[in-house]
């Protein structure tokens, strides 16, 4: 719940004049709408109270916790729809691992063995492009192992891919009239790996960021 835009009140730039421009007349509008919306829990009427120590006082007033820091109790389903539902959207969003094989020959005593590895989802495996360059946001990387099964190039055992875009290219960023193209296969990304031997070849890709994909490839 946007309790600024419920009483009425601009959007303001930077955010944080919401709170140190909180004038007389957003605080009639706070009142009105604690009185309207929320059961008069923020200014609760003043009431005597007896005090072991100073006698006769009165206590309440501004009570922020339900309608300010909180939405009111009645708002509490509709809240945690929305919000259940904002959140999903933009899991919805995230990258999405794919690891396929392609091909698998056999050619004397040596497999060989294409995969894909693509991303399905909208966003890039950076997340926001903006993103690549920070540190924790590592690329994908293809670690290989095998049980009974060796790589005749011992190297490929780890291959960095990189970072792969997603689907999405944001509200003006697709294809139009004047472009009608895509931006080709940024999305995915060939590896070809030869085996020797006889057993399972394990194959993992992935980030910590993104997750990881494993595939097992039975070599004869």
């Amino acid at each position: 719940m946007d309790l600024f835009h419920q009483l009425g009140i601009e959007r303001r730039k930077p955010f944080v004049d919401h709170y140190v421009k909180f004038g007389r007349k957003e605080i009639r509008a706070l009142a009105e709408f604690d009185r309207k919306e929320n059961g008069g829990r923020v200014f609760a009427r003043w009431k005597k109270a007896q005090h072991p120590q100073l006698g006769e006082v009165e206590v309440n007033g501004f009570d922020p916790r339900v309608g300010i820091w909180n939405p009111p109790y009645e708002r509490l389903g509709e809240v945690c729809n929305t919000q259940s539902a904002a959140f999903l959207r933009v899991a919805a969003l995230a990258p999405r691992l794919r690891v396929e094989i392609v091909r698998k020959e056999k050619a004397g005593a040596h497999t060989r063995i294409e995969l894909r590895i693509a991303n399905r989802g909208y966003l890039g495996t950076s997340g926001m492009p903006s993103a690549k360059k920070l540190p924790h946001v590592e690329p994908l990387r293809l670690t290989a192992s095998g049980d009974g099964v060796k790589l005749v190039a011992p190297a490929e055992a780890i291959v960095e891919i990189g970072h792969l875009d997603g689907w999405g290219a944001g509200l003006y960023g697709g294809p139009s009239i004047f472009m009608p193209w895509t931006r080709g296969n940024e999305h995915e990304r060939f590896v070809t790996l030869v085996a020797e031997g006889k057993g399972t070849l394990r194959v993992k890709v992935g980030s910590c960021r993104v997750g990881y994909q494993t595939v097992e490839v039975a070599v004869a």
